[in-house]
């Protein structure tokens, strides 16, 4: 079953690749890929790090914002926020109640699983454990663990199964629109990060 995406991205047209001699070819690729719900994972290769493994996650765009707070949910009660414009540097805030940061979020929620401009996520990391909940500018989650069992049953819960040739949408070109097109009162992602800063008592 083709991935619900978020409204603000869509496939190209062919004439919307003008500058690519293979741009026929791309979209062939992108329209035989296995752009769907379910996820992939890989063992930590970066042993200095201490998570064990690193997951990819694909699910419909009406049930990221569940999917990421039921992650969220099991990280410690303290966590630092990412966040940021995309191509940006993000900003790292320091630990803060958990509960609290995900109120903070929420009140963004629509652009922050819609908005393509905007990436944001949780950590938490110490010298004996890192755990990150991310949600990509391409509205897909990556998350670093440990505890793969509890990880497993969450994904069985949202009925997301391991797809060992799983893509994902930033595998292909895209076209991005802003989300004020579809949602006119939604928040400029500018003025989200503005926002996120002022609440993490962040001087940009």
């Amino acid at each position: 079953m083709v991935l619900a995406l978020p409204p603000t991205i869509r496939v190209p047209r062919p004439h919307e690749l003008p500058h690519r001699e293979d741009a026929q070819e791309l979209l062939a690729k992108r329209a035989r890929a296995n752009i769907t719900q379910g996820y992939v994972t890989h063992p930590n290769k970066t042993p200095q790090l201490p998570f064990t493994f690193y997951a990819e996650i694909n699910i419909n765009n009406e049930k990221l914002w569940a999917l990421f707070t039921t992650l969220a949910n099991d990280m410690p009660y303290e966590v630092c926020c990412i966040y940021g414009l995309y191509e940006e540097e993000a900003a790292t805030t320091g630990y803060f109640d958990k509960a609290d940061v995900l109120n903070i979020l929420e009140k963004f929620r629509d652009e922050l699983s819609m908005d393509c401009s905007l990436e944001f996520g949780l950590l938490y990391q110490t010298k004996e454990l890192l755990i990150e909940v991310f949600i990509s500018e391409s509205k897909y989650i990556k998350f670093w663990g440990s505890d793969k069992q509890k990880f497993l049953q969450h994904m069985s819960d949202y009925a997301l199964v391991e797809i060992d040739d799983i893509a994902f949408v930033d595998d292909y070109p895209k076209i991005v629109l802003p989300l004020r097109t579809f949602l006119p009162k939604a928040i400029r992602p500018e003025e989200v990060v503005r926002a996120l800063n002022k609440a993490f008592g962040i001087n940009a």
